[in-house]
């Protein structure tokens, strides 16, 4: 099992770079894309929508799964509870969500002592 590998930054969308950088630096997968788009969909609600002003973000691998847990301090907003919208309708935005929903195997948030903790564990392996 690998070290925790944590990344905090302020919650702007020019660290969005930086923060691709870090998911390629820690997970080696064939999900690896879509792993970054989940994470990047997730952080940029979190600046856009929840006002959020710090993320934090952990990366542990777990051998056969990535345990990633996203932390920020925006309004309590739990993504787990928004039904996705159908994927391949022409429309903008709604997508990322769905996206989040496809490739982890485990979705849960909490809000707690002023912060949000969504935790998603995502399978290694094939794009299924």
């Amino acid at each position: 099992m690998m070290p925790v590998a944590r990344f905090s930054f302020p919650a702007k969308t020019s660290e969005l770079a930086a923060l691709g950088q870090f998911i390629h630096s820690h997970c080696q997968d064939a999900k690896q894309v879509l792993i970054e788009l989940a994470i990047t969909e997730v952080v940029v609600n979190a600046i856009k929508h929840g006002q959020a002003s710090r993320i934090d973000l952990e990366i542990e691998d777990l051998g056969k799964t990535f345990k990633i847990v996203v932390s920020d301090d925006g309004i309590s907003f739990d993504p787990t509870e928004q039904a996705s919208k159908a994927m391949g309708e022409l429309r903008e935005g709604g997508y990322g969500l769905g996206i989040v929903e496809k490739i982890s195997d485990l979705r849960q948030h909490q809000y707690w002592q002023g912060k949000n903790y969504l935790t998603l564990c995502i399978s290694k392996g094939d794009l299924t």
